[in-house]
């Protein structure tokens, strides 16, 4: 073959003849050695898979078995319709590389076709599958669409069956309606005839009423004008009813601080060396964007809260949890310092403890002599705890960045002691040197000198609604209600004033004008245990127009009396009736604890500046500075409330124009002061004081113009009724007849529409498998020098010279696939084109090409070919077996083939 080029091999095995083994040397050995008969048996062993050998241009090739695990291969290749197509003999180094080459090819060919089976099964499986859904969707399609076709069946029969009965139903209606309109017709007529005469009657009234009409519409005018005035007249005496009552606060403490001011201004007069102050020593003010250059440092505090302590004591946001000592935790306190130095600083103290926390950065603190002014760099706080009411003699301090704004300190309420700490004062000039304050007139303010008796609160009871009365339209007594929190608000403070509600009475659909004429009335309302509950049993109109409303107790009644409950007062708040105007106004009664607080300064032997008009005094015996009454409500007895509201100014503000009344003022001469704090905030919860050490003395102020009383508005005066004239009466109007309600003509049925033939989906085209081709190939292997004896002992003279002679007999061969490549030597003397010329790979029909007894034949195939040419032929069918001189005629014949041969290889390479 082509692959070989000048290694020709004949394969006797596969019952084929070559003419291109047909070298000269073959042919003159044929030719000298006169062999009378010569044959070449085909055999075929497990052992011995070697079935012949040729020598071409030097070299000695033997061909190897093809093994019939291949032929079964290419056979089940062939039978799954699978192309079969042999390529070019490959030459291999030995047979056990030819072997290992055909158990390849084997291995390869039943991938190919077990792959190729599997793809077509696969294909099968996907089109059985497709084709399935397919048929389950169409059997579906065609159920629907027989469904469909009895529904219309049904529906079509019911179709005729309502024809027929509504077109009879239909001629019946038809006529009744005929009928019926004949009739009204006729009572139509004779209502026109009544209509005319009731028209005319009509008119004649209608003349009378309209000089009527038009004096109702001037006083009508006249009064929705006075309704609209009166409108404003009664929310602009509601609005001045608080309004007056705010102008009596503000008034009474403008009076009081005009009277202050005039005091300091007469007493200044007299001595204007008094009040000279040498000491400025306030809290800085910054410009916008300005931050602080005070810093801090704390010296001899030894425990800290930390900033989660500081947070989880502060709990709902209500100052005094924070000073609860009770509630310490050991994770709330730390003995490092967690606090920046110009941050808030937050330390537990106990009784004993002392401490100081110097100030530095200041900028604006001064103090004077004469004409010499030094700038205060340094501030230094000595503090000693001499007290604390907490039962372990606990406290917590809240130091601030500003020393002007000082210290809080405060602790839980769990004895009868106070709050009581040392402080020493000592200012620091630039060149740090310790100012001596008894060569300087510095005044000191003792601001913010709290007393309350108890603290204020207002009941969360809601009263019950009130019931008033008066006059409507019409001149009936007639009752409204007023509830003062229908809102969902409740009864509560703002800031020391209670938070005061108003509005107006329902009187649902009646028409209610109150005025000095028609004025109205509270109803007072007793409520008595009934059964098992509290039930009004008596209502009374009363002339008062402010009473008293109770709580619980006496089942939230409403009435003139001073209600108690055992030895306590009941009432929670008062109702107030403007009568003229109908404004009511419900104000809740603050109420107060009866834990008292006071809080005090002790001077020791320094002088005492008292402020004119001020609640705080010093008790000359004690050195205390304090208030010695409450100075903390206006309901109460205080001149000021403390505490600002949204509608007054309180005294406790370093800015207000009355921080006069709760402070006074102390010349210091030397820096030593004792701050106590007596009694707990409120009931139940810590006592604490927070002192601020600085020189804003609250010296009382001009406050300015006097407060302007509001006007108080006039009412509307409501219009009189016109005296209207007799209007004649209107003959009894006739009724129209009523029009024929006609029967409705019913409509006939609509045919039923057929369905149609739904369109199936066709069935599905199964993938084609595209078949691969199977390459198979022969094995040779060279014939070592060291191999050539085994063989035989001449080797040369029988390789495969007889091949030749008979290659037309041979066309088919049946055995082998590949029987066809070399059809007819003769013609051609070229075997290169012998690998291409295999088209047919289907030589399925020869699943087994070498199951011949070919074993036997193999050890002794020399003996027979002469004595018996004819029956080795029989025996060996495709063998080649010629007499002598046949031999010698095919001997020259291949000779000249050979040379024609080897000049068109030579010519090809």
């Amino acid at each position: 073959m082509s692959s070989l080029k000048n290694n020709k091999t004949i394969k006797y095995a596969l019952r084929k003849t070559s003419i291109a083994f047909g070298s000269v040397a073959v042919a003159t050995v044929i030719a000298a050695a006169g062999i009378a008969t010569v044959s070449a048996d085909e055999t075929s062993s497990v052992t011995t898979p070697v079935t012949s050998t040729t020598t071409v241009a030097g070299e000695e090739t033997k061909e190897v078995a093809v093994p019939e695990k291949l032929e079964e291969a290419k056979t089940a290749a062939t039978n799954e319709g699978l192309e079969v197509k042999e390529t070019e003999t490959k030459k291999q180094d030995s047979e056990e590389a030819a072997a290992k080459d055909y158990e390849k090819q084997v291995t390869d060919i039943n991938k190919t076709v077990a792959d190729y089976k599997a793809e077509v099964a696969a294909n099968q499986e996907a089109y059985e599958k497709e084709k399935a859904e397919v048929d389950a969707k169409n059997a579906a399609t065609k159920a629907n669409y027989d469904k469909e076709l009895e529904a219309y069946n049904e529906k079509l029969t019911s179709y005729k069956k309502e024809l027929t009965e509504k077109s009879a139903e239909k001629t019946a209606v038809e006529k009744s309606n005929e009928e019926a309109r004949v009739a009204y017709e006729k009572a139509l007529e004779e209502y026109n005839t009544a209509l005319a005469a009731y028209n005319a009657s009509v008119k004649a009234n209608q003349e009378a009423t309209e000089s009527n009409k038009l004096a109702q519409a001037g006083y009508e005018a006249k009064l929705a004008d006075y309704k609209t005035k009166k409108a404003a007249y009664d929310e602009a005496q509601a609005a001045y009813l608080i309004e007056l009552e705010i102008y009596n606060k503000k008034k009474a403490q403008y009076d009081d601080a005009k009277d202050a001011f005039n005091k300091m201004v007469a007493e200044r007069g007299g001595n204007p060396e008094k009040y000279k102050q040498d000491l400025t020593f306030l809290s800085e003010e910054l410009a916008d964007g300005e931050t602080t250059k005070i810093t801090h440092q704390t010296t001899g505090l030894t425990t800290y809260l930390t900033k989660e302590g500081q947070s989880r004591m502060y709990g709902d946001g209500k100052a005094t949890k924070m000073y609860e000592t009770k509630n310490l935790q050991d994770s709330d306190l730390t003995t490092t310092n967690p606090y920046a130095n110009n941050e808030i600083e937050w330390g537990v103290v106990k009784v004993g403890d002392k401490f100081d926390v110097t100030y530095t950065g200041l900028t604006q603190a001064k103090i004077v002599k004469g004409s010499e002014e030094k700038r205060i760099a340094k501030v230094v706080y000595k503090y000693d705890v001499k007290s604390l009411p907490s039962s372990d003699g606990k406290g917590i301090v809240q130091i601030y960045n500003d020393p002007a704004v000082t210290m809080t300190i405060g602790s839980s309420t769990d004895t009868e002691n106070p709050v009581t700490v040392g402080v020493d004062i000592e200012f620091y000039d630039e060149n740090d040197q310790l100012i001596d304050l008894s060569q300087h007139n510095a005044i000191l303010a003792l601001n913010s000198l709290n007393h309350w008796n108890g603290a204020s609160y207002v009941e969360n009871d809601k009263p019950r609604p009130l019931v008033v009365e008066a006059k409507d339209s019409e001149g009936n007594t007639v009752r409204g209600t007023w509830d003062p929190y229908s809102d969902g608000s409740e009864p509560k403070l703002d800031g020391a004033d209670v938070v005061v509600k108003s509005g107006k009475a329902d009187f649902g659909s009646a028409e209610v004008d109150i005025n000095a004429d028609n004025p109205l009335k509270i109803v007072a309302q007793k409520a008595t245990w009934v059964d098992d509950a509290f039930k009004v049993t008596g209502e009374t109109a009363v002339d008062a127009t402010t009473v008293n409303a109770s709580g619980g107790g006496n089942g939230h009644s409403v009435g003139t009396e001073d209600y108690t409950f055992g030895d306590k007062s009941d009432v929670i708040g008062s109702y107030t009736v403007d009568a003229t105007s109908g404004v009511l106004r419900y104000t809740p009664k603050m109420k107060h604890q009866d834990t008292p607080h006071v809080e005090s300064v002790n001077i020791g032997d320094k002088e005492f500046i008292k402020l004119p008009n001020s609640s705080v005094d010093q008790d000359s015996s004690t050195k205390e500075v304090s208030a010695k009454e409450q100075n903390q409500y206006m309901d109460q007895g205080a001149t000021f409330n403390a505490d600002s509201s949204s509608e007054t100014k309180g005294w406790d503000d370093p800015k207000s124009p009355y921080l006069y009344y709760g402070g006074a003022a102390v010349i210091l001469k030397d820096g030593h002061l004792e701050f106590t704090a007596k009694g707990a905030n409120a009931t139940g919860e810590a006592t604490l004081y927070w002192f601020s050490i600085n020189s804003n003395v609250g010296f009382p102020q001009d406050p300015g113009e006097e407060p302007v009383k509001p006007t108080e508005p006039t009412p509307p005066v409501k219009p009189e009724k016109p005296e209207l004239t007799e209007v004649p009466t209107v003959k009894e109007k006739p009724v129209p007849p009523t029009e024929p309600e006609y029967k409705t003509v019913p409509v006939l049925p609509s045919e039923p529409v057929k369905p149609e033939a739904p369109e199936l989906v066709k069935d599905p085209v199964k993938k084609e498998t595209e078949k691969p081709v199977v390459e198979w190939n022969k094995n040779v292997v060279l014939i070592k020098e060291n191999e050539k004896p085994q063989p035989k002992p001449e080797p040369k003279p029988e390789p495969k010279p007889e091949p030749k002679p008979e290659p037309k007999p041979e066309p088919k061969p049946e055995p082998k696939p590949e029987p066809k490549p070399e059809p007819k030597p003769e013609p051609k003397p070229e075997p290169k084109p012998e690998p291409k010329p295999e088209p047919k790979p289907e030589p399925k029909p020869e699943p087994k090409p070498e199951p011949k007894p070919e074993p036997k034949p193999e050890p002794k195939p020399e003996p027979k070919p002469e004595s018996k040419p004819e029956s080795s032929k029989k025996s060996l069918p495709n063998t080649g077996s010629v007499e002598q001189s046949f031999m010698t005629y095919s001997a020259l014949i291949g000779l000249a083939t050979a040379g024609y041969a080897l000049s068109r290889k030579k010519k090809e390479d």
